[in-house]
This record gives C-alpha cells, structure tokens and sequence, in this order.
C-alpha cells in the first residue's frame, strides 16, 4: 500500500521500508522482492533515487536489527533464520513437483537421518541442508530450472495440493475458482490493455 502510492514521498518511502522488514522477518523469502520493487521504480515510475535509497535503507535498517539480536545471542552471523536450507531442500528434491507443498518433505528424509547420525546442531544442520539442497540442483540444473517455471505458473493455482488430505474438499476448490479467479481474469484483461 505505501510503496504503491501514485506519489511516493519520503514518509511512503519510510513506511514502505518498515513494512518491507518486517514482511522479511516474517517470511525470509520476500528477502528478493524490495530489488524487484526498486529495478521496477526505476524502469516504470522513474521514482526519485533518494526515495528508493531510503525505502532500502529503511528495509536494511529493520532486518539488520534481528540480525544483530542473532549474533548477540548465537555468536554467529545468522541474516534471518537457520531454516533457509530446509526449505531450499524441500524445495528442491527429487520428490518435489510444482504443487506438492508439504508432501516433497519425503524426497529428504535419507538426508534429514544422516543429518541426525551426525549429530549436528542447529547452525550446522542449517549449513548441511544448504550444501545438500545446491548440490541436489547442482546435479541436475534444467530440472530445477523447470520446476521454478512449473512453480512460478502454478502460484497463480485456484487450488492446492494439501499434505493434510481431510482439509481439501470440493466446495473449496469451487470457492477458491469462482473468487481467486475471477481476480486473475480481471487482471489478464488489465495487462491485455495495458499492453495495447
């Protein structure tokens, strides 16, 4: 809401960067999307530069206070949080498909054991996941690159494959086609326009 306001002051700037940090803190992920914002700002809104540094600035600033609470209390540079390479591996395993969600936690477990044989803890499993996860990717890189085009179109699914089978039904699917789609109709015929 800040960030898309048709003049984006300082003060939207402020509040867009706050807002962006703590998105951040709650889902590590979105860690990728104020560079987006920005190189968007840049080729579309021709935003002021002030502006965008400090919206970064503002989004810097927040994250970096978490991370400072982290190497207080761990001793160890840890950005966000030690469970990025869990997900880069459930992410990315054999057993995961563009929407299997949950499920693709059964490509893992041969690694998740070894891991336990080894007795690692919490920062070093986090290292372990990772290099397992990019080496997974390493091996066989036109497969994960297809599985993030597969996942990228299926973010835009009016319905989920769910690990927990007794809450999908048929009446919220027909909810979720007739709501979440009409959304994504009304906004092709927006970018069909806006294109003409």
């Amino acid at each position: 809401f800040f960030y898309w306001q048709q003049s984006f002051s300082y003060k939207y700037a402020i509040l867009a960067g706050a807002s962006m940090g703590i998105a951040i803190l709650t889902v590590p992920t979105f860690l990728f999307v104020p560079f987006f914002l920005v190189l968007f700002s840049i080729l579309s809104r021709k935003d002021a530069l002030p502006k965008l540094g400090l919206f970064l600035l503002v989004v810097f600033l927040v994250i970096s206070t978490w991370t400072v609470r982290n190497y207080t209390v761990f001793h160890r540079f840890e950005l966000i949080s030690s469970n990025f390479g869990i997900n880069l591996l459930i992410g990315n395993n054999p057993a995961a498909t563009p929407n299997n969600g949950p499920a693709a936690h059964t490509g893992i477990t041969y690694i998740i054991e070894t891991a336990d044989q080894l007795g690692l803890d919490e920062f070093q499993r986090d290292e372990y996941y990772t290099k397992q996860g990019l080496e997974l990717i390493r091996q066989n890189p036109e497969h994960y690159l297809l599985l993030y085009l597969l996942r990228f179109a299926n973010y835009f699914n009016f319905r989920n494959q769910l690990l927990t089978i007794t809450e999908s039904s048929l009446a919220k699917d027909l909810v979720m086609l007739f709501t979440y789609g009409v959304f994504l109709l009304l906004a092709i015929v927006r970018i069909i326009k806006y294109q003409k």
